[in-house]
């Protein structure tokens, strides 16, 4: 009954609306690809649990939720066996596999298939528009961890900060610790009579 409702108030919008492009406009939140991948698995949802019995909805999406199948029966006073019976149905698999989908849809693309996206931008606009290549690997090595290259261009460093502690018992300082004569105090010690 809310489908219908939904439908006559959008009927009601459309006959309200002179310009229909203002339905279509491709800036508004609701036509852009995202949501309507997102309606789509909705849609897909709906329609595997429209042939389950909510029963048996409910066991399955407590097993999505992380449960096992041995608490779900515990909870719903039915076996375990019962339960994996749903669960390893085909409808049942279908309701799983799709709300992983969904929830990988609502997370986004995970750090590899970001790195994977920059490599194929790089790729693709090695030879043409380099620059865009450049930042692409820019952006790469960020995501990384790596941030300054060298002159050379063949190491590649982070920002890490190391801090060396000393023990001055186990390693007292010797000759190699005190810094060099500078030119200056060499000149004072091989010509003493320039003092004043």
């Amino acid at each position: 009954m809310t489908n219908a409702l939904q439908l006559s108030e959008l009927d009601d919008l459309l006959n309200e609306v002179d310009d229909v492009d203002l339905m279509l406009d491709p800036h508004h939140p609701g036509n852009d690809q995202y949501f309507k991948t997102q309606q789509d698995i909705h849609r897909k949802i709906r329609a595997t649990k429209a042939l389950l019995k909510p029963q048996h909805v409910a066991l399955i999406e407590q097993h999505i939720g992380g449960k096992t199948n041995t608490q779900i029966a515990l909870q719903a006073g039915v076996s375990p066996a019962t339960v994996g019976r749903y669960v390893n149905s085909e409808s049942g698999q279908r309701l799983i596999a799709l709300s992983q989908y969904l929830n990988q849809h609502r997370d986004g693309p995970k750090k590899e298939h970001r790195l994977h996206m920059l490599y194929r931008i790089a790729v693709d606009n090695e030879k043409e528009r380099p620059s865009i290549a450049i930042s692409a690997i820019q952006e790469m090595n960020k995501l990384s961890g790596f941030t300054n290259q060298q002159a050379g261009g063949s190491t590649i460093q982070d920002n890490r900060v190391y801090n060396v502690q000393i023990n001055g018992e186990l390693l007292p300082r010797g000759a190699l610790d005190s810094l060099p004569n500078t030119y200056d105090q060499a000149k004072q010690i091989t010509h003493p009579e320039n003092e004043t």
